[in-house]
C-alpha cells in the first residue's frame, strides 16, 4: 500500500516513527488506550500476548493507557526498543488530527546473535543473564539491563509498576541490595541507608525507594524492600511493596552493579 492510500492517522504513524532509532516499536497514545500499527503490531503483538485485528487494512494491536508499564517491561525484556508517542493537545471536536509527540524511549539491551561454536570467545562463557529476578509465586520483580540504565518490573497482588534507573546511579542501588556494611552503621543517617530515585514521565510521577532491612532481628531473613509509587494525572497514587530474600538480593545486584 502507497503511503498516500493510508489514513491520516497512519500517517502520522510513520512520521513518528522517522524521529525513533532503527526498530524500535511505536506506542501511538490514542484516547484511553496505546496502539501498535503495521509492522510493529506483527512483531509486537506475540511479544505483549495480545491479539492482532485490523484498520484501514492495517494490523494492529493494543492495551489500556493504565497498563502500559506491564508492556514495556515485556517489550524490553525481549530486547527491544521502544517508544511512546502521547497526545499533545485535546481531541478536536472538528475533523483533524490530534497533535502527538514522541514523550519517552525505552531501549532494551538486545542479546547478541549466537555465534557459532568455533568462533565464540572463552570470555563470553559464564556471562551474566541480563535479566535477573525473584518469584515468590505471589509476587515478583524483575530487573534488566538496558542501553541506558536499568529497568525494573514488579507485580504484586496491590499492583504492578515498571520502573527505570540510570545508569550512573545503577552501583548506588547494588550497594543497598547488597546491604553492604558500613551501610548500617549508627553513624550513617536513616536517608544515606535508603535507594531512591524519582522522575516524570508520559505525565506521570515515578518513585521508587529501596531499602534494606538488615537490622530488624525479628526476621529470619530480612533482605531489601522494593516501594515503588506511580502517580498520573487525574488519579489516586498507585503503589507496589515487594519484599526480596536477602540471597536473591544479593544475586540481582550482581546484575545492577557497573563493573
Amino acid at each position: 500500500m502507497e503511503r498516500n492510500d493510508l489514513t491520516p492517522m497512519l500517517r502520522q504513524y510513520l512520521a513518528l516513527k522517522q524521529e525513533l532509532p532503527e526498530n524500535c516499536i511505536l506506542l501511538l497514545r490514542l484516547g484511553d488506550f496505546y496502539e501498535v500499527f503495521m509492522d510493529d503490531a506483527k512483531r509486537a503483538a506475540p511479544i505483549l500476548g495480545l491479539t492482532l485485528t485490523h484498520r484501514a487494512g492495517q494490523p494492529m494491536c493494543g492495551f489500556p493507557v493504565a497498563t502500559v508499564d506491564a508492556y514495556l517491561f515485556k517489550l524490553v525484556r525481549a530486547g527491544l526498543k521502544a517508544a511512546i508517542a502521547d497526545q499533545m493537545e485535546a481531541p478536536l471536536r472538528r475533523d483533524g488530527l490530534v497533535r502527538r509527540e514522541v514523550t519517552r524511549v525505552v531501549k532494551g539491551e538486545a542479546e547478541p546473535e549466537a555465534a557459532p561454536a568455533q568462533e565464540r570467545e572463552p570470555s563470553n562463557i559464564g556471562a551474566p543473564d541480563p535479566c535477573e529476578g525473584y518469584d515468590s509465586g505471589r509476587e515478583s520483580c524483575f530487573f534488566r539491563l538496558t542501553l541506558d540504565g536499568l529497568a525494573i518490573s514488579v507485580d504484586t497482588p496491590g499492583g504492578c509498576g515498571f520502573f527505570e534507573v540510570p545508569r550512573d546511579r545503577r552501583n548506588d542501588l547494588a550497594a543497598i541490595l547488597r546491604g553492604d556494611s558500613g551501610l548500617w552503621s549508627t553513624n550513617v543517617p536513616p536517608f544515606q541507608r535508603r535507594f531512591r530515585h524519582e522522575y516524570t514521565a508520559c505525565g506521570a510521577r515515578y518513585r521508587l525507594d529501596v531499602s534494606s532491612i538488615a537490622d530488624a532481628p525479628v526476621l529470619d531473613d530480612p533482605g531489601v524492600v522494593l516501594d515503588l509509587g506511580v502517580t498520573r494525572r487525574g488519579n489516586p497514587p498507585e503503589r507496589s511493596v515487594l519484599r526480596i530474600p536477602r540471597a536473591d538480593a544479593a544475586r540481582i545486584a550482581g546484575l545492577v552493579a557497573v563493573a
